[in-house]
């Protein structure tokens, strides 16, 4: 019984969808209840103890269908009325058990890959991202975005070391710097404005993030170590130096 009405209504939603008329046959208003209930079912599951049957039953899957079917369809299914008539008809309850079987099979048999599943399915539902851990910096977002994206994509298996084509790569240079030096940064141009000031005016967010990184409060607080001067020229380099960004993606290449 359980599994039909399950059935019943995940056609009926496929079919929406297929026909591009879910909003149409749905109403999205009560779905944060309807995803209260499912995250209290999806603890009990994960918690896996046999006195919550009855709360599965009555208190979670009843009401869980009747918001799906009275305050979310629009339609009402003669599937779903044929099922409720002849409920009423035996004179129980949809999700009761019978005098043969239980209606549902509370507590599951737990396995391994069951309790890896159903908690991943939990965390899903529960952690919620908040907006300051999204990273201000468009172009971090971009990366991110796209390594995320890769983890789904249907990688090929890698050739033989044999038979991998070879890779070379001239880059053209004329009297370039690959790490800009410390006079480099201090040197201003005719209009008065250092390299390291324009880097800090286009880059806000990094340059706070770099400030953050080496535990320094204050910009005169870089000049007081070498290692500290050395992660500038690095951080000025691959943002101001063309030639510093190559030699890194051929570093990391290798």
């Amino acid at each position: 019984m359980v599994c039909r009405i399950i059935s019943i209504i995940i056609k009926e939603v496929e079919s929406s969808i297929s026909k591009n008329l879910l909003l149409a046959n749905f109403r999205m208003g009560p779905l944060p209840t309807l995803c209260k209930k499912f995250v209290e079912l999806v603890e009990i599951l994960k918690d896996a103890e046999p006195s919550n049957k009855d709360t599965v039953v009555l208190l979670l899957l009843q009401d869980m269908l009747e918001v799906v079917t009275r305050d979310m369809m629009v339609n009402e299914l003669r599937e779903l009325l044929e099922v409720g008539h002849s409920s009423k008809d035996t004179g129980r309850q949809l999700f009761a058990d019978t005098d043969t079987r239980p209606a549902i099979a509370f507590p599951l048999v737990v396995t391994t890959q069951w309790e890896e599943q159903i908690r991943r399915l939990y965390l899903l539902l529960t952690v919620k991202e908040s907006a300051t851990d999204v990273p201000t910096n468009l172009e971090a977002c971009r990366r991110i975005s796209f390594f995320t994206n890769s983890l789904f994509m249907d990688m090929p298996r890698a050739p033989k070391v044999r038979k991998m084509l070879s890779f070379s790569v001239m880059t053209p240079y004329y009297s370039e710097e690959t790490v800009y030096s410390k006079t480099d940064l201090e040197l201003e141009n005719e209009d008065s404005v250092s390299i390291l000031y324009y880097l800090q005016k286009i880059f806000p967010d990094e340059w706070n993030n770099f400030m953050e990184r080496i535990n320094c409060k204050k910009d005169s607080e870089i000049w007081e170590t070498e290692e500290n001067i050395l992660q500038l020229r690095h951080w000025v380099s691959l943002r101001g130096q063309t030639l510093c960004r190559t030699i890194r993606g051929m570093m990391y290449y290798r």
